[in-house]
């Protein structure tokens, strides 16, 4: 067994690829693999512990390893499934949650010739199809969502850590989700088109009307239907790609990592919602001058040029809350200092425009500057705060620093106290 490289560097790195080189990556592999049913449920392998979380192993086909299936079942509609090899080495998210909620436990648990049907104490239903493995989701006897087996994937780590599963919802008309990108609310279908693209990517002038991947990546979709909504959170870190394909089906496609996947029962958009947060937490009030115009660019070489910025919004009545500064306002990009010759007196500057009751944003992006000397690079190294590669030496990025950057290590619990 091959034990995976942290696919946290996938979220965390801004690496460039173009979109064209997608095929030739893990696109073309786990893409263009035909349906098929590959796994079979061991009815004799069926466990339910004191927690009431039922496991199950799932039998392959030769060429693939058999799997060990996991279901959850949460107070307030929500689910969870897991599927991973035994004695898995696969990367796995943990201590992320805002707080999950309470286990809610099942009330019966009914096995017949072809399917187990699991109830829960709240009324939810997942029935268990043996050949082929597939699960089916209901909430008040209304099927809401669909795991396909034959569109499940799990591959043999000794080759490749990639997995890929589909997810149908049969009662709704529209997908929504997989924020963020430059398009439609709609989620539109791409069998015929690129899928849509989840990998956190520094992607300037990115095009719109488009699939690529920008600044941000949450694989939550949801499906809306005239009865009912259902949504999806896959708890995975590494890079994914997402086709929406007919009869409301989201075909998710992983590199790395395990395949954790949260169900809410909903049933409306504002329960998906509210379900969806108990398990991420809610985002904080934002400050009232941040809902306003901001002015950004890179970048703004001088404080003389920021000052003369802000002074023409005034003198063209135009409404400005904000002005930020890129890299170029630091001492040769060292994050959290000032360039001493073109912004020499930032307090000065700083005062000029709160007096107009304007706020002043300098940006400090996660990668710090790899320089021995400059003390916060020597902070995080000497707390081993920085990310690294798979032998263990710090990972240093070329993208955005001649002399290498290298980002912090934010899932761990000393470095947000630490910043």
């Amino acid at each position: 067994m091959v034990k995976s490289e942290s696919p946290l560097l996938d979220l965390r790195v801004a690496v460039r690829v173009s979109e064209s080189e997608l095929p030739e990556m893990l696109l073309g592999y786990l893409r263009d693999r035909p349906t098929a049913d590959i796994y079979t449920v061991d009815i004799n392998s069926i466990q339910i512990d004191d927690m009431g979380i039922i496991k199950f192993n799932i039998l392959a086909r030769i060429g693939y390893e058999d799997l060990e299936v996991y279901i959850y079942a949460y107070k307030d509609d929500i689910l969870r499934v897991k599927i991973k090899e035994f004695n898995s080495t696969r990367f796995e998210l943990s201590d992320v949650f805002a707080g999950a909620p309470n286990l809610a436990g099942v009330s019966s648990v009914d096995t017949e010739a072809i399917q187990m049907t699991i109830t829960t104490n709240i009324g939810s239903r997942v029935v268990v199809k043996f050949a082929p493995f597939s699960l089916d989701f209901y909430r008040n006897e209304i099927l809401e969502l669909v795991l396909n087996g034959e569109r499940l994937f799990v591959d043999n780590p000794q080759n490749s850590q990639s997995f890929s599963v589909g997810l149908s919802f049969p009662r709704s008309d529209h997908l929504y989700g997989l924020h963020e990108h430059a398009t439609g609310l709609v989620l539109r279908r791409t069998e015929n088109d690129d899928p849509y693209r989840m990998y956190n990517l520094d992607h300037a002038e990115y095009p719109i009307n488009d699939t690529a991947s920008v600044y941000g990546a949450v694989p939550f979709i949801y499906g809306h239907g005239p009865e009912v909504t259902a949504g999806v959170f896959l708890h995975n870190a590494a890079q994914q790609f997402v086709d929406i394909l007919p009869d409301q089906m989201a075909y998710f496609m992983a590199e790395a990592g395990t395949l954790d996947l949260f169900v809410f029962l909903g049933p409306t958009p504002a329960e998906i919602l509210r379900q969806y947060l108990l398990i991420t937490g809610v985002s904080y009030m934002p400050p009232l001058w941040s809902l306003g115009y901001h002015q950004s660019r890179y970048s703004y070489l001088t404080q003389e040029e920021v000052k003369d910025v802000v002074a023409n919004f005034d003198n063209y009545n135009f409404q400005l809350d904000a002005i930020w500064l890129d890299i170029d306002h630091t001492d040769g990009q060292r994050y959290f200092t000032w360039n001493p010759d073109t912004f020499s007196d930032p307090i000065e500057m700083q005062n000029n425009i709160s007096a107009t009751n304007r706020k002043l944003v300098a940006i400090s992006d996660p990668h710090i500057k790899v320089e021995k000397g400059y003390s916060v690079y020597d902070g995080a190294l000497e707390n081993e705060f920085f990310v690294k590669n798979s032998d263990g030496s710090v990972f240093e990025g070329t993208e955005v620093f001649q002399s290498g950057g290298t980002p912090l290590m934010y899932c761990l619990r000393e470095v947000l106290p630490w910043c």
